[in-house]
């Protein structure tokens, strides 16, 4: 059985390193989608509780959890959206 390897290119106007610069298989995209919806489910948790809690010092944190987490899957959607633009540049579909 062979691994598909998908190509992955820098993100356009971004200097310096960035994590999309490597390839990347099949199976590790999955696992990046699975991230994606782990940290989804954690930023939609953050965000409903910050409007529950009363303890200025937890509504802090669940804040900076929240703007953590949207950074984090800004990223990953970066990551993602170059992946699949190099699986169709192969004519590739998944």
């Amino acid at each position: 059985m062979t691994s598909h390897v998908i190509p992955i290119r820098k993100p356009r106007g971004q200097t310096g390193e960035s994590i999309v610069n490597k390839s990347n298989a099949l199976h590790e995209m999955l696992e990046v989608h699975e991230i994606v919806a782990f940290k989804t489910v954690g930023l939609t948790k953050s965000k409903t509780m910050q409007a529950l809690v009363t303890d200025p010092e937890l509504k802090l944190i669940l804040q900076q959890d929240a703007a953590m987490s949207s950074k984090h899957l800004y990223e990953l959607r970066a990551l993602l959206t170059e992946s699949k633009a190099a699986v169709q540049d192969m004519n590739f579909s998944l």
